[in-house]
């Protein structure tokens, strides 16, 4: 009788996958090899491992790992006003006054928007407004004879929200007081704001500009 031992090859694999998501450590380097450890929703970064944990016994000869990497990056802005937040005329005789005001500049890595609200004229109680005329430019106007097309107060509040990554914006001002002004203050009480929004902010930085919710 003849027996006919056949090669066997037994190849044994194991794999085991875990669910795995956690934060991992990140530094920022400050400069000057100063490196501060970043951590929770005030931080500059966040890191997170997620996906599978894969754990494998094998004897397989090439064995190959795939690893993804991302980076998600919010929508940051540097903006500054100068030549100050109030603006105050020290009117002496009546005329039609006018002089530069702010500067308004911003830069940002995405589109932002920017828009005006409650500008109004200067009122005081039992006298007549005082009117308040807007123009803007970059900054190449050297008098007010440069200037062809003044803005209400009124009218800077309903222009269409201006779209840009960075500008800066040079405001000029006029008022006209008339000769029967009464004396005193005026005021304009229509709570003047400009607000920049961040049209394209990451949907995991909340409201405050720290992290929200991350996905």
């Amino acid at each position: 009788m003849i027996i006919s031992l056949k090669k066997t090859i037994l190849l044994l694999v194991l794999v085991a996958a875990f669910a795995f998501a956690g934060e991992l450590d990140v530094w920022w380097f400050r400069g000057t090899d100063d490196w501060v450890a970043q951590t929770g929703a005030t931080a500059r970064c966040r890191k997170f491992g997620t996906g599978d944990a894969i754990s494998v016994d094998t004897t397989m000869p090439i064995n190959t790992i795939g690893i993804e990497n991302y980076a998600e990056v919010g929508q940051w802005i540097t903006y500054g006003l100068t030549g100050g937040d109030v603006m105050t005329h020290y009117v002496r005789r009546p005329g039609t006054f006018a002089g530069k005001a702010f500067v308004l500049n911003w830069a940002s890595n995405g589109i932002v928007s920017v828009d005006f609200d409650g500008f109004a004229d200067l009122t005081k109680t039992d006298a007549a407004d005082i009117t308040m005329e807007y123009a803007f430019d970059d900054g190449t106007w050297d008098d007010p004879s440069d200037i062809s097309d003044w803005t209400t107060a009124s009218g800077l509040n309903v222009l269409t929200p201006i779209e840009d990554d960075a500008l800066t914006m040079h405001f000029w001002q006029k008022i006209t007081v008339g000769n029967m002004g009464k004396p005193g203050e005026y005021e304009d009480a229509g709570g003047a704001t400009i607000t920049l929004t961040l049209d394209e902010q990451a949907t995991w930085i909340d409201a405050a500009g720290n992290y929200g919710t991350l996905p």
